[in-house]
């Protein structure tokens, strides 16, 4: 299944032998199987994620959700305070270095959030950039179906409510998102408008004022740039 690819966690390799079997092994499924008809050992083996959380994001379900900020809130402040972050900061020192999550370049470069390049000077880094930009796709399509499914969501359709309570109703489109999966309903998605590139000097320079995080985060960031692109 191509659609798989944007949320296909590429497990970090120690060595040149390991990283080619990986690099055939996932040749092999693209070209010949559904991953999600895989054993569930062996799925986790090669993603490093459940086959129910791979079908999850593939068909759009809502992971996680939140609405207690207004537009006016960076997105990196959002981020600094939520609790994935903080899920993620403790597996990160409980010694899992190789998951992470994809953000644009409103959100701070962290070991455990792989950030756009800035700038990119080579090939490689280019090839980095768009290959997140297509994976971050499924943002995109998921504001698109609920813009679509729930019109209170969509700019024009203010909703005239404290900010509490508007909140609650974005909750609760989320919520009602999920049951609509879960019983099987089509989802429409609505033709996607593609952002401007990442790399202009509005956003926050992939630092969130944390240097330690940072620099591990670039590092990271290179690795995978350097093993695979």
């Amino acid at each position: 299944m191509a659609g798989l690819n944007f949320i296909l966690i590429i497990q970090a390799i120690q060595n040149n032998e390991e990283r080619n079997n990986l690099r055939i092994q996932q040749r092999h499924l693209r070209d010949t199987g559904d991953p999600l008809e895989m054993p569930e050992e062996t799925f986790r083996s090669l993603f490093r994620l459940s086959r129910q959380t791979a079908h999850d994001l593939v068909n759009l379900r809502i992971l996680a959700i939140n609405a207690r900020y207004p537009g006016s809130v960076h997105d990196a402040g959002i981020w600094t305070t939520s609790l994935i972050r903080q899920h993620l900061m403790v597996n990160y020192n409980d010694g899992d270095t190789n998951s992470w999550l994809l953000g644009d370049s409103a959100y701070p470069l962290e070991p455990w959030l792989m950030t756009p390049v800035l700038d990119p000077a080579t090939p490689e880094e280019r090839a980095y950039n768009i290959a997140h930009k297509s994976l971050r796709n499924v943002i995109e399509r998921l504001n698109g179906v609920l813009k679509e499914k729930f019109r209170c969501l969509c700019k024009e359709r203010v909703l005239h409510y404290d900010p509490v309570m508007a909140g609650r109703i974005i909750n609760a489109c989320a919520i009602l998102h999920n049951f609509c999966l879960i019983r099987g309903e089509r989802v429409e998605v609505a033709e996607i408008i593609n952002n401007p590139d990442d790399n202009n000097a509005n956003n926050n320079n992939n630092n969130n004022g944390n240097n330690n995080y940072f620099n591990e985060g670039r590092n990271i960031r290179n690795r995978i740039i350097r093993n695979y692109f």
